[in-house]
């Protein structure tokens, strides 16, 4: 329990910006739209971070038009963010593919973790709650997987020097 409190509260500052920005855009909502900051994103990495959204968490793509349309700074922060995040996982895809599943799986999770943190700093629910517990277990769980093979294999090797040495002894 206090691990999966002090996850919450990591994850809540993590998110304070984007929170705010979707808080901003709710409460701004009726005001005309601003296009000043937009030009400043790259259409070539907007699109592929768009296709990256849309392939791996549909739900973004919503509210990164919604961004662009109210927010164009935050729109352009955010697009740079998962910018630097899809880049970042393609690298790991190329060098070392046996990870970029699971790290996949936790960039998915962490991002649904953040939209759920965004929700609940315009409302608090019971059942947003319950669902972010159960994200923050998930990503745990996800996290320590590797950890625990890391340390099975060492483990296995470790028995084998352990025999090695002991015939020769």
């Amino acid at each position: 329990a206090l691990l999966a409190t002090a996850c919450v509260a990591a994850a809540i500052a993590v998110v304070a910006a984007v929170a705010g920005a979707v808080v901003a855009q709710e409460a701004d909502s009726a005001a005309p739209p601003k296009r000043k900051a937009t030009a400043a994103v790259d259409k070539a990495r907007e699109a592929a971070v768009l296709a990256f959204a849309r392939e791996h968490h549909p739900e973004l793509v919503k509210l990164f038009r919604q961004l662009e349309r109210n927010a164009p700074a935050e729109y352009a922060k955010a697009v740079a963010e998962l910018d630097r995040d899809r880049d970042r996982l393609e690298k790991l895809r190329t060098r070392q593919p046996d990870r970029f599943d699971a790290a996949l799986a936790e960039w998915k999770l962490s991002s649904r973790i953040r939209l759920v943190l965004a929700r609940l700093s315009l409302a608090a629910a019971p059942k947003l709650e319950a669902e972010l517990r159960e994200m923050v277990r998930e990503r745990t769980e996800l996290r320590l997987a590797p950890l625990r093979a890391e340390k099975e294999r060492l483990e296995k090797r470790l028995d084998k020097d352990y025999r090695t040495l002991a015939d020769h002894d």
